[in-house]
């Protein structure tokens, strides 16, 4: 996770490819489904597409949970 957050987590709108994110970070994409999973109920990330999701920004967290 810390180094899914370091590899992305410093930018807003990013499309993250889950096929390349799996091999840029060397993990089974089960384990980057319960990163986005977490993410996502936050609402940090969203669905584009299938294996495409949109990075929205760490700053969702604090949006999320007031």
């Amino acid at each position: 996770c810390k180094r899914f957050l370091y590899l992305y987590g410093r930018f807003d709108q990013t499309e993250i490819a889950l096929d390349e994110c799996t091999k840029t970070l060397e993990v089974e994409r089960r384990r980057i489904y319960d990163i986005i999973n977490i993410l996502e109920s936050f609402n940090v990330m969203t669905r584009k597409a299938k294996n495409v999701y949109i990075w929205k920004g760490v700053y969702q967290i604090k949006l999320a949970v007031q």
